[in-house]
């Protein structure tokens, strides 16, 4: 697992696009029967679009994410899901609309293989809620209630 937290967005984007090119490198080298890997231009601009909604690029479909929340340190296991988009840009609308608490832990994106559409994508990722983020803006929503009385 990569951690992206402390990148800024060019190094984040770097260390997106090297995972992608290696994934699909062992990819493959395992499976010859399907062309799985999409343009660059189109990882680039995936990559740019989400960003700043991942955190962390996970090396493996099933991972356990380690968190600290009120000095105790907890363990989460996740599993990546896959879905797929007609294209780059509903990926990208998609994933930057989840909530300000959580972030993307992000495994791969491929083409499709059984849509007709050329142009859509498949992506493996888990959404993760950030538990300090998520009470820390609970408690600037409460405050904030408390001075509009």
């Amino acid at each position: 697992m990569t951690d992206l937290k402390d990148l800024n967005k060019e190094e984040r984007v770097n260390k997106l696009y090297d995972h992608h090119i290696n994934y699909h490198k062992n990819m493959n080298s395992l499976n010859l029967l399907f062309e799985s890997s999409i343009k660059d231009e189109v990882a680039l601009e995936f990559f740019e679009g989400i960003q700043e909604k991942t955190l962390i690029i996970t090396d493996s479909p099933a991972f356990e994410y380690f968190y600290n929340e009120n000095g105790k340190k907890y363990v989460k296991c996740f599993k990546v899901a896959a879905s797929s988009f007609d294209n780059v840009q509903l990926a990208i609308k998609f994933l930057n609309e989840i909530e300000d608490h959580e972030f993307i832990a992000f495994y791969s994106i491929t083409k499709s293989e059984f849509s007709i559409n050329q142009d859509s994508v498949s992506v493996r990722y888990v959404i993760i809620e950030d538990y300090v983020t998520k009470k820390i803006i609970e408690r600037d929503n409460k405050i904030d209630s408390i001075l509009k009385k």
